[in-house]
């Protein structure tokens, strides 16, 4: 995974790496909108994307957890293009993803009753663009054919912290669901993702507010045998605070100033 995050072509951030006077000026503008939520972080609003698992062998064997972005909105502007560390984004789960649970047993892990509301991200491409939500996926895509046993890694739920309950499954002719708080946390709350691939999935919340969510992804590596990450935390914004859309209105404004003063330059 490389690091730097590119909006429109331009590098806005870059962990770890000095920048010069015009990059500084960017990311101050990615600070100021994501502070409400995270001083570090970006607030990912739509447009696509995934959860980016990567594994590098060489020199020492490190993952990497990370997101993935291709033309997605980032901070009201669209075009962002590349990764970011997990650090460096809020997902946002907008108030148009509201829902109420159907009825049957198969719904429990959701974490509320049957009628009662709650707010998901899609798996389909189509009904995130039209409630203007992320489409975000989990991919394996960097990892190469033989890399590992069986050409198979896992993303297990270590924890989540937030004011409801967390939860991700694929719909069918019934919901099959992979992770859920709502009976706790354990072993069986993990998935099991072929090498080389992507696949999208829902993530539902429980309630308005922030989560932060702690992934860990495992494998048997065909040189370095078992291998396993360190635990990843990925925030999500169930309806964003008033707050947030100001700062986001004057992180434009600020965009759009520093854009100005590159052109005089």
């Amino acid at each position: 995974m490389k690091n730097g995050v590119h909006i429109g072509g331009r590098v806005l951030l870059a962990s770890g790496r000095m920048m010069g006077v015009s990059g500084a000026l960017a990311l101050g503008f990615v600070v100021a909108v994501g502070c409400a939520l995270d001083a570090r972080a970006g607030l990912y609003e739509s447009g696509h994307g995934d959860v980016d698992i990567a594994y590098d062998a060489l020199p020492t064997g490190e993952w990497e957890l990370g997101f993935h972005l291709e033309g997605a909105v980032v901070d009201g502007v669209s075009g962002a293009e590349g990764e970011f560390g997990a650090a460096d984004l809020v997902v946002l789960v907008p108030a148009s993803t509201s829902t109420t649970r159907p009825g049957g047993s198969a719904w429990d892990p959701l974490g509320v009753a049957a009628g009662e509301e709650f707010w998901f991200l899609p798996q389909s491409g189509t009904l995130a663009d039209s409630l203007g939500a992320p489409f975000l996926g989990i991919a394996t895509e960097e990892i190469g054919a033989g890399e590992f046993v069986g050409d198979q890694v896992s993303l297990s739920l270590i924890g989540v912290s937030g004011p409801g309950d967390f939860s991700v499954w694929q719909d069918g002719l019934s919901p099959t669901f992979y992770m859920s708080t709502a009976d706790g946390v354990d072993a069986g709350d993990a998935l099991s993702l072929a090498t080389g691939t992507h696949a999208h999935f829902n993530y539902g919340f429980s309630a308005p507010g922030l989560y932060e969510v702690t992934f860990q992804a495992s494998g048997n590596h065909a040189v370095d045998g078992l291998v396993t990450s360190n635990p990843t935390v990925f925030s999500f914004q169930v309806i964003p605070e008033p707050g947030t859309l100001s700062l986001a209105a004057a992180g434009i404004t600020m965009l759009l100033a520093v854009r100005r003063w590159r052109n005089r330059g």
